[in-house]
């Protein structure tokens, strides 16, 4: 995982810069997107939300076009909604999912967008494990009435990433 500078965001794909752009233009306020934004965004995206005790991140929103709902299936979403996010994978993902909630929280606790750039090996029962990679932008948004905020995940899969590659000099 590899967290970029804020002014990247220049260099990022257009689908991340469009995704910036939008939670810029409505300082974070989701009841102010366009519809046509919504359309475009939310078969694509990932929802988070804090618990009823803000200890832990839960999957709110699972676009069935993400990369997440395209890598682990259908099932997959459905069973996840709702769900703790690092707690929906299997052991060996969920120490990566602790990696990647950091950004997640962060992004939760500042209010301030996060590009990153990531690459993981991902395992799945009766298949060969492959390489995943990808940029994200995390933005946080009110929903309407100003309750608790979410933190939206925009992800494009792309092969390039500035992410070195563990015992890589």
């Amino acid at each position: 995982i590899s967290t970029c500078s804020p002014s990247d965001i220049h260099y990022a794909s257009t689908k991340i810069r469009q995704s910036y752009k939008s939670w810029e233009r409505t300082s974070g306020r989701f009841d102010h997107l366009d519809q046509d934004e919504l359309v475009n965004q939310l078969p694509e995206v990932l929802m988070f939300r804090p618990d009823k005790r803000e200890e832990n991140l839960m999957f709110s929103w699972i676009g069935m076009n993400s990369v997440a709902a395209k890598v682990y299936g259908e099932q997959w979403v459905h069973d996840s909604v709702g769900m703790v996010a690092n707690r929906s994978f299997d052991d060996e993902s969920s120490v990566f999912a602790d990696k990647i909630n950091v950004g997640i929280s962060r992004t939760m606790i500042s209010g301030d967008p996060l590009l990153q750039h990531i690459r993981t090996l991902v395992s799945k029962k009766n298949q060969e494990p492959f390489w995943v990679s990808y940029e994200r932008l995390l933005t946080r948004y009110v929903l309407r009435g100003g309750s608790s905020p979410v933190v939206i995940a925009n992800i494009n899969p792309t092969q390039h990433v500035d992410v070195t590659l563990a015992g890589v000099t």
